[in-house]
């Protein structure tokens, strides 16, 4: 069983394959969220990355974009609002470790959850060390790097 936080440049290779490395470690990961079990979770944050991904990256068109909103809706992935406490920890661990606060709000519901947060672009993120940061690239079947 998998738990984890999946960041945006995890979520927006589910959505639109162009363009994209590490589709197999992406899919795999949904693969054992939906046939092994578990829990995905994301910040409602991520609404917005993908949106702006899918609209300046990918150049989709409005309706390629509609269809990858109803995937994105139909994903195994609990999507969590910024609450004020979510703010506040958010915060502490991006002036702590030097992040962008988009960057931190993962880390800080990974940190939340108590459970390691997957992204595609951990460089920053990986700094956070009250954090299991998982790279993408890494992930196996058996849900470790």
């Amino acid at each position: 069983m998998i738990v984890c936080v999946v960041d945006s440049s995890v979520i927006v290779k589910w959505l639109s394959q162009q363009q994209e490395e590490r589709l197999e470690q992406a899919d795999e990961l949904l693969r054992q969220a939906e046939i092994v079990g578990g829990q995905l979770y994301t910040s409602q944050l991520a609404d917005y990355e993908i949106g702006n991904a899918l609209l300046l990256k990918k150049k989709l068109t409005p309706a390629q974009a509609n269809k990858a909103w109803q995937v994105y809706e139909g994903l195994p992935v609990e999507r969590l609002a910024q609450t004020q406490d979510r703010a506040k920890l958010s915060y502490k661990l991006g002036h702590k470790y030097g992040l962008t606060f988009y960057d931190a709000v993962f880390a800080a519901l990974a940190y939340e959850k108590a459970c390691p947060l997957v992204s595609d672009n951990p460089k920053h993120q990986s700094r956070v060390k009250e954090v299991e940061v998982i790279a993408l690239k890494g992930f196996s079947k058996n849900g470790s790097n």
